[in-house]
């Protein structure tokens, strides 16, 4: 499918904006025509980071950036991104699973220290996107998710649902939460487009 083809669809289809994976695939090369076919549908365009260090390599023309944030490894790259000043001036989101360090826990002791390891994201005005991927995980709904986010601090979340296989199974129906407001579909382009 060609950049155009999928703005175009992903507009049809009731998208506002859509991402491309930058760091994974050596997308660079693709940025430009997916930028310019996502502007030319109306949509907004950004790059996804799964390595979250590297949002410091978000495009200086994107509309908003999203670094994924599933473990220590992706922690230390977001805070040293944001303790040198180098997060883009764009609109930013952390993308999560709440691994540690920010895994929310019925420990006091832990529990601070997730708010505590929070506390730099929030202040860095990072938007939390939450992985409801219900089909890697039934209790990661929409519900328990943001429950997660608000308390480490963030003032509310959005989900992010799977829309891919897992196991050869077709991806859950998420019809149940379609009224979500601001939901996001992660690998978008599985669906029908």
């Amino acid at each position: 499918m060609t950049p155009g083809q999928f703005a175009s669809k992903a507009k049809a289809a009731g998208y506002s904006w859509a991402c491309l994976e930058l760091d994974d695939y050596d997308n660079s090369e693709r940025w430009g025509p997916f930028l310019h076919a996502c502007h030319a549908e109306g949509l907004k365009a950004g790059p996804w980071f799964t390595e979250a260090g590297n949002i410091t390599q978000t495009p200086g023309d994107a509309d908003f950036a999203i670094a994924e944030l599933e473990g220590p490894g992706d922690y230390d790259g977001l805070i040293n991104a944001i303790n040198t000043n180098a997060l883009p001036a764009c609109p930013k989101a952390v993308c999560t699973n709440f691994n540690h360090p920010i895994h929310p826990s019925n420990d006091p002791t832990e529990m601070a220290a997730a708010r505590a390891a929070a506390t730099p994201l929030i202040a860095a005005n990072l938007v939390c996107l939450t992985e409801s991927y219900l089909n890697e995980n039934v209790n990661a709904s929409p519900d328990n998710m943001n429950r997660s986010a608000l308390s480490l601090g963030w003032a509310t979340s959005q989900p992010v649902f799977g829309r891919y296989s897992v196991g050869g199974n077709p991806p859950p129906s998420y019809a149940q939460w379609a009224g979500w407001s601001g939901r996001s579909d992660y690998l978008a382009e599985y669906l029908a487009l």
